[in-house]
């Protein structure tokens, strides 16, 4: 039995080989066109965080304004916190190319966003979390990335300090939560509290506006008071009002005042507020 031969006209492959070579062409040219892009990007954040930061330290902007960020908003239109930004990414970025721990230039920074969260950190932890971030993701990290392995680093050196401490707080302990830069507990910076439970690496506190979990020995400080139980009282009245009239702006305020104050307690006159805004 003969087998069927099929033949293709030239023309067809001729077109085929042609579409294949534009496809080809396209391909290398997204390439390099990409590589380009990313090149303008990293320049373009690096050396003008560069300039700001030149500019800055040098006090240039004395001829035009009184303070660098208010140059920076009125002649270049840019708010001054995201100059200052642009500043300590590129400070980071610095310390990234050309820290000890070596980094492909095809894998540094190529934008403000991505070296954000590292800004908090020493230059050799800086290094040390994008080497981490660059060798598992075997690409340039998104800010998101770099963010959750800052956070885990944190929360990593947080547990060794803990683990070390001698003195934990204990239950019926009055507290100060000192978390202002801690974005889970801002809401709560300087507000007195007392420790109800202990968990293995946290504790629980009660607050004017009600309990608190999670909290870090970091963020308390220990405060002196002649009578815990009346303290703890005392915030437990709060929070009952607060519960009951969080919708009164004024009545807030006053529950703030004394949940906030430098030393925990309130006068008698307080207490006779809180008794009518209880009746």
């Amino acid at each position: 039995m003969l087998e069927e031969v099929i033949f293709i006209p030239a023309t067809i492959k001729a077109r085929e080989n042609s579409n294949r070579s534009e496809a080809d062409k396209d391909r290398n040219e997204a390439r390099a066109l990409k590589e380009e892009i990313i090149n303008l990007s990293r320049q373009f954040f690096a050396t003008l965080g560069e300039k700001l930061k030149y500019y800055r330290d040098r006090k240039l902007y004395r001829f035009e304004a009184s303070t660098f960020g208010q140059w920076c908003e009125q002649e270049l239109g840019m708010k001054r916190f995201y100059a200052y930004r642009l500043i300590s990414a590129y400070e980071v970025y610095q310390n990234v190319a050309h820290g000890q721990q070596k980094v492909p230039e095809s894998m540094l920074p190529t934008n403000e966003r991505q070296v954000r969260p590292l800004t908090k950190l020493p230059p050799q932890k800086q290094v040390e979390l994008w080497v981490k971030a660059v060798s598992e993701s075997d690409k340039i990290p998104t800010g998101k990335q770099i963010e959750q392995l800052v956070k885990e680093k944190e929360k990593m050196e947080r547990e060794a300090r803990y683990q070390t401490q001698v003195d934990r707080f204990l239950v019926g302990d009055v507290v100060r939560i000192t978390a202002k830069y801690n974005d889970r507990l801002k809401g709560y910076h300087s507000c007195w509290a007392q420790i109800r439970s202990l968990e293995e690496y946290s504790y629980t506190v009660l607050t004017w506006k009600g309990k608190v979990s999670g909290v870090a020995h970091d963020d308390l400080m220990l405060l002196r008071v002649p009578d815990t139980d009346a303290a703890g009282n005392l915030l437990a009245q709060l929070n009952k009002i607060y519960q009951q009239k969080s919708h009164d702006s004024d009545c807030v305020a006053f529950l703030h005042y004394l949940g906030t104050k430098p030393e925990p307690g309130a006068t008698s006159w307080a207490m006779n507020v809180l008794s009518l805004t209880l009746g």
